[in-house]
C-alpha cells in the first residue's frame, strides 16, 4: 500500500494511458506515461510523445483528528522530438490530457484516489531544449488522507 499522494499518481498515469487515437484523441500515448524525476525520466526514456508525472508540492490544507484534507500538486510534462510539428504535437497532447483528466468523466474516474482534479495556473509555456519541445501541466489534487492510531 502507498501513501494517497502516490496512489493518486498512479490513477492519473492508468488514466493519461487511455489517450489513443482509437479512443478518439489526437495523440497516441500508448505506454509513454510514466511516473518519476522528469529530468531523470528524459534523460533514460528517449520515446515521445512522452507524459511524466511528477511529484510537486502539498499543501496541508485541513486536519483533523482522524483525517486530512490536502492539496497536492503533481506535474505534467509533456516532451515530444523537436520539428516543425513540434507546437502542433504539444497543442493535441495538451488538448488530449485536459479532455482525459479535467472533463467530468476523468475527474469521476479518479474518484477514490482523489476527491477533485483541476487545472491550476495559465495555459502552459512551451520551451525549446536541444532534445524535446517540452510543455507543463500543473494540477491540483484534493485528497482525504485518513489516520489510523
Amino acid at each position: 500500500m502507498n501513501a494517497p499522494a502516490v496512489q493518486a499518481l498512479k490513477a492519473i498515469q492508468e488514466k493519461l494511458k487511455e489517450i489513443s487515437t482509437a479512443n478518439g484523441y489526437y495523440t497516441d500515448l500508448n505506454e509513454n506515461v510514466v511516473c518519476g524525476p522528469a529530468a531523470y525520466t528524459l534523460s533514460v526514456n528517449p520515446k515521445t510523445p512522452l507524459v511524466i508525472v511528477s511529484h510537486g508540492p502539498t499543501d496541508p490544507g485541513q486536519r483533523g483528528s482522524s483525517k486530512a484534507k490536502l492539496q497536492y500538486m503533481p506535474e505534467i510534462f509533456l516532451a515530444v522530438r523537436p520539428s516543425e510539428e513540434s507546437d502542433t504535437q504539444l497543442a493535441n497532447l495538451e488538448h488530449d490530457i485536459r479532455t482525459c483528466l479535467f472533463t467530468p468523466l476523468g475527474s469521476r474516474a479518479l474518484n477514490g484516489k482523489a476527491i477533485s482534479v483541476e487545472e491550476q495556473g495559465s495555459a502552459p509555456s512551451t520551451t525549446e531544449d536541444s532534445r524535446y519541445a517540452l510543455s507543463f501541466i500543473p494540477v491540483t489534487l484534493t485528497i482525504i488522507e485518513n489516520y489510523e492510531a
